[in-house]
């Protein structure tokens, strides 16, 4: 005996003090929400999930909304009108016309953390390199890679790349690159550049559909594991 556990939607008669099972099928039905002589709800029978409606009077049950791309979610009855998500938008159903209409949503905002500011990198330093020689070490800060001497000399930032997320340095044994990974293209790519700064970046890496991390050279500094 296989135990059903798909929710279905019911009403309880205080009077009679009886249950009524509204849908009673295999299918996910959730979200009852009781306005006048229909008891609207969400259901899966046609996938993606959208609204329905049972009439009281009449018994029966009818699709009123028809998405076919996303499911609807998260519904809330109001006086007139019923609100719900899908696929990222909010959208409005019309109690009384039927109809489905898409919320426009606008948020004033000051934008104030967007602003520009200056920050204190070094208060928020992520993974670390040291130069093979120990003279400089390299590591990553609020997205930029840069590179410090251990006692005298400048601090320089390799990358420059405002709006990028740059990260995970790694400096090569031979001392003339430093590897990291790079958002750049979108997704996570491994870059490789010049320690000094003297050439554009080399993408090693294309085509990433996963984050990648801890990177390590071989001893000749000709690939990377």
């Amino acid at each position: 005996l296989q135990r059903r556990m798909a929710d279905d939607i019911w009403i309880y008669d205080f009077k009679t003090k009886l249950t009524e099972n509204l849908t009673n099928n295999i299918i996910q039905d959730i979200f009852p929400m009781w306005a006048g002589d229909k008891i609207y709800f969400m259901s899966e029978r046609e996938r993606p999930v959208n609204l329905y409606c049972y009439d009281l009077k009449s018994k029966e049950t009818k699709k009123v909304t028809d998405f076919t791309g996303f499911d609807c979610k998260f519904p809330s009855l109001g006086d007139d009108a019923i609100v719900f998500e899908n696929g990222g938008f909010i959208y409005l159903f019309d109690l009384s016309t039927q109809k489905v209409n898409k919320i426009t949503i606008q948020i004033n905002d000051d934008f104030v953390n967007a602003r520009n500011s200056l920050k204190d990198a070094s208060k928020i330093i992520n993974s670390f390199s040291l130069s093979p020689d120990g003279k400089r070490v390299a590591f990553d800060a609020r997205g930029d890679i840069w590179t410090v001497p251990a006692k005298t000399g400048i601090t320089k930032n390799l990358t420059r790349s405002s709006g990028v997320h740059e990260r995970n340095v790694n400096w090569s044994p031979d001392g003339q690159y430093i590897a990291y990974v790079s958002d750049k293209t979108g997704e996570d790519e491994i870059y490789i550049q010049k320690q000094d700064g003297s050439a554009d970046p080399l993408q090693i890496t294309k085509n990433a559909d996963t984050y990648k991390y801890d990177m390590a050279w071989s001893p000749d500094s000709k690939k990377l594991l």
